[in-house]
């Protein structure tokens, strides 16, 4: 088999969407890593059950009164891992919604044990119900900020990538994946793809719940838009997607790794990684929607001058706002 040649510019994401931390550091530790099992026969899904072990690791190793720093190294390479495993998919070009689902599963598993983790160590330093009314703020904060973000940066895609199909699996997909994995008895995949359905079958009572609709159909595809069109839209939307990016899980977990740091010479630090999320980036999170609600205004003056290039094929495609 010819030996692949790694060029790490293929294995980024867009740069509009892609997440400034981990451009500009995680990644670049994550090519290190690409680089030593591109030729191996280690798989991306691998390499994200090694992200949510080194992750858990460091919740535990806190917990158990290991020194914090261990507990950063163990977070940082949790998140090198975390970028390693959709470059190495990008570098093979074996990326699929399955895995980046699975991705995404293993970055909440880790939050929400990392979070009850400190919680459960800072109420030794704190009164019991400060902490877990922060802990829990946290969270939600957590939760709400990178599913905003992940929002925002899929109807990004959806207008401007011809081929994008939303990056996400559906629940009959999920349950025939755990099916295969049940029949070739591979105990791995049948852990990963039995918490994969429970998460989507979250995801559908939430969906349900808020009466969330598809951001664009197949029919709407950019394909159905007229090149003018999507110029338009990146010119308006560029910089507020790249604002937005900021609100990604790396952030989060970029605080704890400083607080974690910090913690052996200021005890109690960690709180201020829970406050960083409540405060600070939920006001960023405000700022950010304003921004977008400005594009989208901005985004349907311009392009109701654009002549009718795409209006002829389909009157919806200039009315994208309605999907903010």
């Amino acid at each position: 088999m010819e030996r692949l040649k790694y060029n790490h510019e293929q294995t980024l994401k867009p740069s509009d969407i892609e997440q400034r931390l981990d451009f500009y550091l995680y990644r670049r530790l994550a090519a290190y890593l690409v680089r030593a099992v591109l030729n191996t026969s280690i798989t991306p899904n691998q390499i994200t059950l090694l992200s949510l072990v080194l992750g858990v690791s460091s919740a535990i190793s806190y917990v158990l009164g290991f020194n914090p720093i261990l507990s950063a190294l163990l977070l940082l390479l949790s998140v090198v891992s975390d970028c390693a495993d959709g470059q190495l998919a990008r570098a093979r070009g074996v990326g699929s919604p399955r895995g980046a689902q699975l991705d995404g599963l293993a970055d909440y598993l880790v939050g929400i044990i990392l979070y009850i983790a400190v919680g459960y160590h800072l109420k030794s330093l704190f009164p019991e119900t400060y902490v877990n009314i922060v802990m829990l703020l946290a969270i939600i904060s957590t939760f709400l900020q990178c599913y905003l973000f992940d929002l925002v940066k899929n109807l990004y895609l959806s207008q401007t990538e011809q081929n994008f199909k939303g990056g996400v699996i559906t629940l009959s997909e999920g349950k025939t994946y755990l099916k295969e994995s049940k029949t070739n008895r591979n105990w791995l995949y049948i852990i990963l793809d039995g918490i994969l359905v429970i998460y989507l079958y979250g995801t559908k009572l939430i969906k349900q719940f808020t009466s969330q609709e598809k951001l664009k159909d197949d029919e709407d595809s950019p394909t159905h838009i007229g090149k003018e069109t999507v110029k338009v839209y990146k010119d308006t939307h560029r910089i507020t997607m790249q604002l937005w990016t900021y609100l990604g899980y790396s952030t989060h977990l970029t605080a704890f790794i400083i607080a974690f740091l910090l913690e052996p010479f200021f005890s109690g630090s960690l709180i201020y990684a829970f406050w960083f999320t409540i405060i600070p980036l939920n006001l960023f999170l405000i700022i950010v929607g304003l921004a977008k609600w400005v594009a989208v205004k901005q985004f349907d003056r311009i392009s109701r001058s654009i002549p009718n290039e795409s209006e002829e094929k389909d009157p919806k495609s200039l009315n994208l706002q309605k999907h903010l």
